[in-house]
């Protein structure tokens, strides 16, 4: 329910986001704006799951906090390695610059664009390991309160 809840308000702040932006900017390409929207979703999805896991963990607000920072930062952190920063979820930021310079007009030809070679291939492993891990962090998170509730 909780990711119902997050994809909800998605859906709202993408539709007045899109409304202001026209309305300030002009035309904007709906389908690339729609991707943006949904890759965003991805990325922040393996992070709600991961404070979700924490949350079911501990038994105190402040101790849910706790392990869900720890676990984000970690998410984070690992993301930093080199080798493998094109598979976590933070490349999707970069997949996200691409679609939102694809929904302004910005050519990849053009200043200011962040296009590189490669990058949205790349990205679909970032989105595959996002939904894996994101998965992973909901089903140990409905066994272990599963578990709680049987006790």
């Amino acid at each position: 329910s909780q990711e119902l809840l997050y994809l909800m308000g998605f859906l709202i702040a993408f539709l007045g986001c899109y409304l202001y932006t026209v309305i300030l900017f002009g035309n904007l390409d709906l389908a690339p704006f729609t991707l943006l929207n949904l890759v965003l979703v991805f990325w922040l999805f393996p992070f709600v799951a991961i404070t979700l896991l924490g949350s079911v963990i501990a038994k105190s607000t402040g101790a849910a906090a706790g392990i869900s920072l720890v676990g984000v930062v970690g998410l984070l952190l690992v993301g930093s390695i080199p080798q493998i920063a094109q598979l976590m979820p933070g490349a999707l930021i970069g997949w996200a610059s691409q679609l939102g310079n694809s929904a302004a007009g910005v050519a990849p030809s053009m200043p200011g664009s962040t296009v590189t070679s490669g990058q949205s291939l790349a990205a679909w492993g970032a989105m595959a390991l996002a939904v894996t891990l994101g998965m992973i962090c909901l089903m140990v998170s409905f066994g272990l309160f599963e578990r709680q509730e049987l006790e």
